[in-house]
């Protein structure tokens, strides 16, 4: 299953002329296995982590997982944005709408906004 996604992965950026893979890390199971198969597709591989008042301790294991990524893996290329000012501003500037809801959507759109950069 593995060897499958992982040639559906290169085929699809072969088709859509994409040249790299972004991938957002949070330190949890999920990003850890994408990143995992993207990288092993030997496509340069960029991971991302995004910090938002995130437990320290989630951050540090997304930070482990692409360092360790990158021993095994020559085109995996780690890149760390903290947003909580970011989303400090925005939650500031937004206080008459306070949702909590809402804002749990917006650190998701902030960090989808951020792997387009």
């Amino acid at each position: 299953m593995v060897d499958r996604i992982i040639e559906w992965i290169k085929n699809y950026a072969e088709e859509n002329k994409i040249s790299s893979l972004v991938v957002g890390v949070s330190g949890g199971i999920d990003s850890a296995l994408v990143s995992t198969l993207c990288a092993m597709t030997d496509i340069p591989t960029h991971c991302v982590l995004m910090p938002i008042h995130q437990d320290p301790e989630h951050t540090k294991r997304g930070y482990n997982h692409v360092r360790w990524l990158q021993k095994y893996h020559l085109k995996v290329n780690l890149h760390q944005f903290d947003l909580t000012d970011v989303y400090d501003k925005f939650v500031n500037v937004m206080d008459y709408a306070n949702s909590e809801l809402g804002y749990a959507n917006s650190r998701s759109r902030l960090r989808m906004v951020t792997l387009y950069k």
